[in-house]
């Protein structure tokens, strides 16, 4: 969620935002593997079968904005010393997005949900041990401008997801470099050899002096070790709480040798969900 008049709100000191979309998860290369010689014929993306994209306003003033795209089934194709078979490396898919935002009081006040679906077709032991059969998130965002002069913003969004498969699979995400359960300094956690599913959440909320010369801006945020966003969205890390806190002074008119100047400092600090300091 951006509005105008937010200004700098959306600082960030050792924090990255998790993305609930990212468009090019849809139409990527295959996800699937080879093994064994001979020469193998993989496919470069996967084909998209078709898409739907429709946006607009509806009652009440709500922006919405849907999407839905399905794509193929691709196999590669091997040739071991003459004798040519084919394997599957990706599977049939469709995934759907929905986002609805509104704003109110002329701009003063937003509230912004979304949710994502990943639904794959899967066939076999292999692929399963590698891709999830569903994923699933939900969140919620907005922000709030206060004073007369609307000098500060306080914004903020959670979410949730939901990612289910074979225990194989879910096995391998909980070791992921995204998670890693089985780091030997992460009492607060443990591998579930049987699990079938993963679940999460995180959330960060910031406030911000936006106008003014006076400088300010604070935030706290955390990504629990369960989130898993990264089936139709971006995700760098999970198991994260971080928080900052920035203020200084701007001096905003043009003087004798600079046209502007400004004074600030800032700490941050993090750590995991055991409560062991990061940075």
């Amino acid at each position: 969620v951006r509005s105008r008049g937010l200004g700098d709100v959306y600082k960030r000191q050792n924090w990255s935002n998790p993305e609930f979309f990212y468009s090019r998860r849809i139409g990527r290369p295959p996800q699937g593997t080879v093994a064994g010689g001979g020469r193998v014929d993989m496919p470069e993306t996967t084909t998209i079968l078709g898409a739907a994209k429709l946006s607009g306003k509806l009652a009440g003033n709500w922006n919405v904005g849907f999407l839905n795209a399905v794509t193929q089934r691709e196999y590669a194709v091997i040739d071991a010393d003459g004798d040519r078979f084919s394997r599957e490396v990706e599977p049939f898919s469709d995934y759907a997005v929905l986002r609805a935002q509104k704003d109110f009081n002329q701009g003063r006040q937003g509230l912004g949900f979304i949710a994502s679906g990943v639904f794959r077709d899967l066939h076999g032991e292999e692929l399963g041990g590698m891709l999830g059969r569903q994923a699933l998130a939900l969140g919620a965002d907005g922000w709030l401008q206060l004073g007369k002069k609307q000098e500060w913003a306080l914004t903020g969004w959670l979410g949730a997801t939901r990612v289910a498969g074979s225990p194989e699979y879910i096995q391998a995400l909980q070791r992921s470099p995204r998670h890693y359960f089985q780091r030997p300094d992460a009492g607060h956690l443990s591998l579930d050899d049987g699990a079938a599913s993963l679940s999460g959440w995180a959330g960060r909320i910031t406030l911000n002096r936006q106008k003014g010369s006076l400088v300010f801006n604070a935030a706290l945020g955390g990504i629990s070790p369960g989130f898993e966003a990264n089936d139709l969205g971006y995700q760098s890390r999970g198991d994260y709480v971080n928080t900052h806190l920035a203020a200084g002074y701007s001096w905003l008119h043009p003087g004798k040798l600079f046209r502007s100047a400004q004074l600030l400092g800032a700490m941050a600090r993090s750590w995991d969900f055991g409560g062991h300091a990061l940075m």
